[in-house]
């Protein structure tokens, strides 16, 4: 009745809609408003200091609950993992956490504060994650070319294009045009596919060739995420 209340305790709630011709999806969402429960990451967390349960390779986390994210961060930090964060968009919540992350994934609309207003350009926003602490950014756009932005010196032909200079390592990959069914959940999609190509790379040694094949095999499993509707079905159109 009321829209301005906060939401009950309880589970987040999301109205998704597809529309059929295009495959674009819109989400209305409270997102994650609740109260963070620790619980379950800190028996984990216990049980990996101890060897019962093996210790994460990669942490992957987002800016939709920064308390829990930053518990997950600690974890991360205690196993030596590989720390990569879905920025999204800006968070005001959320800003002390892309300086933790080996690797930073945003989109186009991620705008951190300037001093003159936000940030409205990739190039601006890669370089504000990258002053913050980042080794690596990624911003990607949907269907238009994924940027990326690395610290290291070199990098290989993985990239649609790269340079050097002021900016450091950075270059694009065009992901795969496709017959789109169905956009929800592909940055998602992307993201984990990112986190899971950069699993077994130790924090501090990401190179510009590393993280343009990273990128590179992301956009081709979030695209073919989009071919078919629903969240899951695509799975089975990937090569074993």
């Amino acid at each position: 009745p009321d829209p301005t209340a906060s939401p009950a305790p309880g589970l987040s709630v999301s109205s998704c809609t597809i529309t059929a011709s295009t495959g674009a999806r819109s989400v209305v969402s409270t997102n994650a408003r609740t109260a963070t429960d620790p619980a379950a990451l800190d028996v984990y967390a216990s049980r990996a200091g101890d060897g019962r349960e093996p210790p994460p390779d990669v942490v992957l986390i987002d800016g939709h609950n920064p308390a829990l994210a930053a518990l997950a961060l600690d974890l991360a930090a205690g196993a030596d993992a590989f720390t990569v964060m879905d920025a999204g968009s800006w968070k005001d919540d959320a800003a002390d956490l892309p300086g933790r992350c080996d690797v930073v994934a945003a989109s186009a609309r991620f705008y951190p504060p300037g001093p003159a207003g936000p940030l409205t350009g990739p190039a601006e926003a890669a370089r504000w994650l990258r002053e913050a602490g980042a080794g690596g950014v990624v911003i990607t756009r949907g269907a238009r070319p994924a940027l990326w932005w690395c610290t290291a010196d070199h990098a290989d032909g993985h990239a649609e294009s790269r340079t050097g200079g002021h900016d450091g390592i950075h270059g694009s990959v065009i992901p795969p045009q496709v017959e789109v069914a169905d956009t929800l959940g592909a940055g998602d999609v992307f993201h984990g596919a990112l986190a899971h190509a950069l699993a077994h790379v130790t924090p501090g040694r990401l190179t510009g060739a590393g993280l343009a094949a990273a990128v590179e095999r992301a956009c081709v499993i979030a695209a073919t995420s989009t071919e078919v509707f629903g969240t899951r079905a695509w799975r089975q159109r990937l090569e074993t």
